[in-house]
């Protein structure tokens, strides 16, 4: 009896999962987008927000590539991660922040010309409307190229 109740549940389970995950009425909330081929951004006078205006993805719309802002637009977990790319000094690096608070760093010290790479990710519970950047810290920079070494993504894990 045991063993029956025990694969009935597993049936159950499966079942469930696999209509979570088909759920047309699920939300769907994703995007990826990298910086222009502009080459060199930065270093600036000031902190600036990262506008990775070449869109891979936009699922829903709530990524801005004139502000680089994304917007949640319902409460829930989300993951993001975003890396740079820069060849030379200044140091490299961006500041991923939730409402104007840093919530994470991916930034190398260069004094002299070498290429690096540097990334980051975190898992953050938004509210509907929470924004979350991208920032470029005033001593540093990253390069947009062809090769989309500098990327922004995000997408919903689950609602809340």
């Amino acid at each position: 009896m045991f063993l029956a109740l025990s694969a009935e549940l597993k049936v159950l389970q499966y079942k469930l999962e696999e209509h979570n995950l088909h759920d047309p009425d699920r939300p769907k909330v994703a995007f990826s987008a990298a910086l222009n081929n502009a080459g060199r951004v930065g270093p600036n006078r000031y902190d600036n927000t990262l506008k990775y205006t070449k869109v891979f993805t936009n699922i829903g719309n709530h990524y801005n590539q004139y502000t680089g802002i994304f917007r949640a637009p319902r409460k829930g977990v989300y993951f993001f991660t975003f890396s740079n790319y820069s060849a030379g000094s200044p140091s490299l690096g961006s500041r991923l922040y939730k409402n104007g608070v840093m919530i994470a760093s991916a930034a190398i010290w260069q004094n002299s010309y070498t290429e690096n790479q540097s990334s980051n990710s975190v898992a953050l519970l938004l509210e509907v409307g929470d924004r979350v950047y991208n920032r470029l810290p005033s001593a540093h920079q990253v390069y947009g190229s062809p090769n989309n070494h500098c990327t922004f993504s995000g997408f919903l894990l689950f609602p809340m």
